[in-house]
């Protein structure tokens, strides 16, 4: 079970903390690092090149360059890997979710917002790049880090106010995403009214995803998990 993050050297203090997670509830994952220079962590670290890309970020955007580099992971060379953004924790065994079969990606749906954004996009559902389930190989057969890298552009002109990889993925791949259960990834202090039907509680949720920059919450949260018995 490969389980990729994707980093820059301000992301290591919120990477640790999520890789400790795993690796408590799910000592046999293999834990790959990718990253554009070398980092200070315990971790497999691949190296990425990205010379000759372009990548959009407006002024003052919170989110860096490694935002991107979840659109190289099938060209790393896996057949399947678990995706997951630095400020999250995982609760619990990952093996169910590495077990299930998806063509190409799995992923969750992402809070309310997700409704506008779909709206905007014109597409059925907006879904979360927090945490993915990648079938690497299908991927690379559909080049899906060309497609993505062109179509960029185009997003720098859509009338929307959200991160550029996720609203990306969802433009460009809306109808090849498979949507997981939430449990599989749910954020903190969000609202999911939208989505009541589905909706299971934050504390049962498997990976925690702490968005916007609450690191206090997921430092208080790493330390109960680390606390608690597997």
């Amino acid at each position: 079970m490969k389980i990729c993050y994707c980093a820059d050297a301000n992301a290591v203090p919120l990477l640790r903390m999520s890789a400790r997670t795993v690796e408590k509830f799910n000592p046999d994952a293999e834990i790959v690092v990718v990253s554009k220079e070398r980092l200070d962590v315990p971790y497999r670290n691949i190296l990425l090149d990205t010379s000759g890309r372009e990548f959009i970020r407006l002024p003052g955007e919170r989110l860096t360059e490694a935002t991107y580099y979840r659109v190289f992971l099938p060209e790393i060379g896996f057949d399947r890997c678990i995706y997951l953004d630095c400020d999250t924790l995982c609760a619990g065994s990952l093996r169910k979710l590495w077990e299930i079969d998806v063509p190409y990606i799995g992923l969750c749906t992402t809070h309310n917002s997700g409704v506008v954004q779909s709206k905007l996009l014109h597409i059925p559902r907006y879904g979360s790049d927090a945490m993915m389930l990648m079938n690497c190989a299908a991927l690379r057969e559909l080049r899906f880090t060309d497609t993505m890298m062109c179509a960029l552009p185009n997003i720098r002109r859509t009338p929307h106010g959200f991160h550029f990889a996720e609203t990306l993925l969802n433009a460009v791949y809306f109808d090849r995403l498979t949507f997981l259960p939430m449990k599989w990834c749910k954020c903190f202090n969000r609202s999911y009214s939208a989505y009541r039907d589905e909706e299971v509680h934050f504390e049962d949720a498997v990976i925690r995803h702490y968005i916007g920059g609450q690191r206090a919450a997921q430092e208080r949260d790493y330390r109960s998990l680390m606390r608690r018995w597997k």
